[in-house]
């Protein structure tokens, strides 16, 4: 049995904030004494931080300054009087109001001269198109997956928080990778999301750039306990028609939707609309595909459903979830494909 985790009843950022400053202060010539492991890590750590800016650095560590909240930023290492690490930590949030774009002016403000390492830190899972952009943007990821690589297995930690700390990250590993131990639905989110993550990857290698490039996957709320939607395959005329998948947990059995949406606005053409979606729908019966029709959607509606079909558990025999998935993305991609000749909007 497993004891109870510090980081189960503190899994914030602000925790994990303290966390990542307690591993960087061991670092600190005045511990070396105290905990030699501990502090070797603490500078291992740290240079790792380093060197995804700079990996020929070799700091000496004779002067670590560790400044929480500094501006705002999560975490400020000064190391040397030459390198500055800013940490923009996250474990279950996102970027937002230009965080990153306004960190990089202020570390270029106070700190011109100095070798500037920008770290976007995180924990938790998240689509891809976020850290092209906070790459975009200058900084270098982190994930959860790299910085367990900077840490000591688990039988190899005597400290009670850092044995807590790696396993808190190890089992959110272990369950967001789980998802390939079965060829059904997950039922854990956080299973899904690795799922999710997956598909992302395939597509993004598999598919041209135009029809990736607002592929993203995320949490979507709605009245019956909201679902991890990703979406794909904006094409550039009016309306616009892409993919999405959605995964929910209605009951507790994992299920996964395969929807056909437009980007609409208010002054299209409705009627012109109701015939793209019974094109698509008679398209895809061609190929033994039925489709759920939607109705007629708001004018105040932003997008609209066009079709959905439910993706049924893989048959017995496949076991690759992922290909599967895939096969009926695939499918889907070929019936609008062959239907751009018979309606102009796709």
């Amino acid at each position: 049995m497993q004891p109870p985790n510090l980081f189960t009843y503190a899994p914030n950022e602000l925790s994990q904030d303290a966390m990542l400053m307690w591993l960087a202060a061991w670092a600190k010539e005045e511990y070396k004494d105290l905990d030699p492991a501990l502090h070797n890590l603490g500078r291992s750590f740290i240079t790792a931080l380093i060197h995804k800016k700079y990996p020929e650095a070799s700091p000496q560590f004779e002067h670590i300054k560790i400044t929480p909240q500094w501006k705002k930023f999560d975490v400020l290492i000064e190391v040397d009087s030459q390198w500055v690490i800013l940490i923009e930590d996250k474990t279950g949030s996102k970027e937002h109001n230009g965080q990153l774009d306004r960190y990089k002016e202020l570390i270029e403000k106070h700190f011109g001269n100095w070798k500037q390492v920008l770290i976007y830190l995180k924990s938790g899972n998240e689509s891809r198109i976020y850290r092209l952009a906070a790459e975009a943007k200058g900084f270098s990821v982190v994930y959860r997956s790299e910085l367990l690589t900077w840490l000591p297995p688990i039988d190899d930690i005597h400290n009670d928080i850092l044995r807590d700390f790696v396993n808190h990250l190890t089992l959110l590993e272990e369950r967001t990778q789980s998802w390939q131990n079965s060829k059904d639905f997950p039922t854990d989110w956080k299973a899904a999301e690795g799922l999710l993550m997956a598909i992302e990857e395939r597509l993004h290698d598999r598919l041209t750039t135009e029809r990736t490039v607002d592929m993203e996957w995320n949490y979507v709320p709605n009245m019956q306990g909201g679902f991890l939607g990703l979406w794909y395959g904006f094409t550039p005329t009016r309306p616009k028609v892409y993919l999405q998948l959605e995964y929910s947990t209605p009951a507790g059995i994992g299920k996964l939707d395969l929807t056909i949406r437009v980007s609409i606005s208010p002054d299209e053409d409705y009627e012109k609309l109701n015939s793209v979606i019974l094109t698509i729908a008679q398209g895809a019966q061609k190929e033994g595909i039925v489709l759920e029709r939607s109705k007629r959607p708001s004018r105040s509606a932003s997008s609209a459903r066009i079709a959905r079909l439910q993706i049924s558990p893989a048959p017995d025999g496949q076991v690759n979830l992922l290909l599967y998935i895939d096969e009926w993305l695939e499918r889907v991609e070929r019936i609008l494909d062959q239907l751009q000749g018979e309606i102009g909007v796709i």
